[in-house]
């Protein structure tokens, strides 16, 4: 079995020791700047302790030095590195590094709430993204340790230019099940905070594991008055038990129909389709007139001009 080499973790050790001391006087001595509550919407409850804004997340991140530190050891046995990062001597070594300075630039931020600690958040969060784009597009292309890192630093200045673009962007809290769950989406002079699942906020929900906390963070998100909205939260879906009663079933498409069909019915019965007709005159000839009983039975029927009219018994004579 190979000798160890001692060389990556002796390196990454001196970034984790030099960068976590650093963290440790920058947040004593304020050099970060004050706390602007960066990260107090989607991280933890802010704190009152003295110089640790959100202390549980800035512990957390050693987790971050010690995986980087564990990436080093194992960088130190080429022969388990597989196949390409053997040849790459440097990579592995840099990859650790990277992994490190996770940890502190990230405590920077949720242990101050400074701008300057969030941008460090960022840069550590650029620089792990960058690294596993860059190190893919090397596989793909199939080139060397120069090819990657200067992909690498593209990439990270890429990621910096963008971030000085002044546009807010919906910002996905928490996802899961290829659906997003706690989306912030900015509007207008504010912003909008959709929660896709209304159980975690029910009464039912909030006992259940921290979607109390969860909710209290959501409030806490903006200042002023909080305005709870109980007609659409129910009140208002029971207002009508006739429509409530029928829903799911065809019986108001159908009414809905058959109201339509008599206007329908009644509007076309009050309007003209054609020209005005007018009016048939009555037909004034005497023979319509002269009544059959004062014709000789022969002759009912035929006209006689020429018979007395006074012999006629008229019904509109008086």
């Amino acid at each position: 079995m190979a000798d160890r080499d001692l060389r990556p973790l002796a390196v990454t050790g001196a970034v984790a020791v030099v960068s976590v001391g650093l963290l440790v006087l920058a947040v004593a001595g304020d050099w970060l700047g004050s706390d602007v509550g960066r990260g107090d919407v989607f991280c933890e409850v802010p704190h009152d302790l003295d110089h640790v804004f959100q202390p549980a997340n800035s512990l957390s991140n050693l987790g971050f030095v010690v995986a980087g530190l564990a990436v080093a050891w194992r960088a130190g046995r080429p022969e388990l590195l597989g196949d390409v990062l053997p040849r790459l001597r440097r990579l592995p070594t840099a990859y650790a590094v990277v992994t490190v300075l996770l940890g502190p630039a990230s405590a920077a931020m949720h242990a101050t709430g400074s701008v300057l600690g969030g941008h460090l958040d960022l840069l550590s969060m650029y620089l792990i993204a960058s690294f596993a784009a860059a190190y893919a597009l090397m596989r793909l292309v199939r080139q060397g340790a120069v090819f990657f890192f200067q992909v690498f630093l593209l990439m990270v200045a890429a990621c910096e230019l963008v971030g000085t673009i002044d546009a807010e962007v919906p910002v996905v809290h928490i996802a899961g099940h290829n659906r997003n769950l706690l989306v912030d989406v900015p509007y207008g002079s504010g912003r909008v905070i959709y929660l896709s699942d209304p159980y975690i906020t029910s009464n039912g929900g909030l006992n259940i594991v921290d979607n109390a906390q969860l909710a209290l963070n959501i409030l806490a998100a903006g200042s002023g008055s909080v305005a709870f909205d109980e007609y659409h939260q129910g009140y208002g879906a029971n207002a009508n038990r006739v429509l409530q009663f029928f829903e799911g079933t065809p019986v108001i498409a159908i009414f809905g129909q058959s109201v339509l069909l008599i206007a329908l019915l009644f509007f076309s019965q009050s309007r003209r389709f054609a020209r005005p007709v007018p009016e048939r005159e009555p037909d004034r000839r005497w023979r319509d007139r002269a009544p059959t009983a004062c014709l000789p039975a022969s002759d009912a029927g035929r006209t006689l001009p020429a018979w007395p009219m006074d012999r006629c018994d008229w019904g509109d004579k008086k």
